[in-house]
């Protein structure tokens, strides 16, 4: 096949997928969007890894943005506005690298559904045992809890996909606006507790880590761990209400990077306020409260 025969091949793959979206209701706004990313990307445990580099996290998170984050920001841009078809990603793959890269690409997403539906138990009961108190200690072991727990919240997430982004979509903003509510209480509770002189050290420091193999291991995480997931947004893009669906997850894209980038440095100053890594001890670091 000659390059042009396979251009013309995969032009008229992008039309079939493009006439098969204009069936597709138009559900999802820029805030939509703006609000998704924040949900799919912030999490609070990478804060909670990026504390144990200590002051100088901050120098990781910064090497993070600039040579992780904008570049895949950059490239979902261009390919959003190259293909802006339903399915994103594994569209992406299918065209461009052939039948079996989007087969791998579509098993790679649904592995990682799977893997984190296996985890909704376990945390349904950790978080129900912490908010109960220690007399809910027990709550945290129980199997029968972590397998209805898992069960309800499935059940419920399979309820609300079978409704459509009608309804998903104000799933997600929620999400996305607790993600937010809890970064800004972490962050005016620590700015309290430094008001009342309880911080020891600067929270952050332009002071570069060692670079250790423990190190660069919690910097991979701080990469594609927490930094990983712009690419999901562009799954719905054949449900966008906007005509230009590339345009939109362009400016969603410049909306929400900066937030994201702060919430995580101002979030990770935040732990940093309330506890303090013990950067010396032999083996893993551990972070020792004040």
């Amino acid at each position: 096949m000659t390059p042009s025969e396979r251009e013309h091949q995969i032009q008229k793959a992008e039309l079939l997928v493009e006439l098969h979206s204009a069936e597709l209701k138009k559900e999802l706004r820029l805030g939509d969007l703006v609000l998704t990313q924040i949900l799919y990307i912030v999490g609070l445990t990478w804060i909670g890894y990026a504390a144990k580099l200590g002051p100088s996290n901050l120098v990781f998170w910064l090497a993070a943005v600039v040579f992780f984050y904008i570049p895949s920001a950059i490239v979902i841009i261009h390919l959003s506005a190259a293909m802006p078809l339903e399915g994103g990603l594994y569209q992406w793959a299918k065209l461009r690298c052939g039948e079996m890269a989007g087969f791998l690409v579509g098993f790679n997403l649904w592995f990682y559904t799977i893997v984190l539906l296996s985890e909704i138990g376990i945390t349904v009961a950790n978080n129900l045992a912490y908010a109960v108190g220690p007399s809910g200690a027990w709550i945290a072991e129980s199997k029968p809890v972590m397998l209805i727990g898992g069960i309800a919240v499935s059940l419920s997430l399979m309820l609300v996909a079978r409704r459509g982004l009608a309804l998903g979509k104000w799933v997600h903003n929620l999400g996305g606006v607790t993600l937010v509510v809890v970064f800004l209480l972490i962050l005016g509770l620590a700015l309290l507790h430094a008001a009342r002189g309880r911080m020891g050290e600067l929270p952050i420091a332009l002071t570069v880590p060692a670079f250790t193999l423990y190190n660069l291991n919690i910097f991979g995480k701080m990469t594609f761990g927490a930094m990983g997931g712009f690419a999901r947004v562009a799954v719905f893009a054949g449900e966008y209400r906007a005509a230009d669906a590339g345009r939109s997850i362009r400016r969603s894209v410049f909306l929400s990077a900066p937030g994201i980038a702060l919430m995580f440095i101002l979030g990770t100053a935040c732990v940093l306020v309330f506890t303090k890594p013990d950067l010396h001890r032999p083996g893993l670091p551990h972070c020792a409260d004040h």
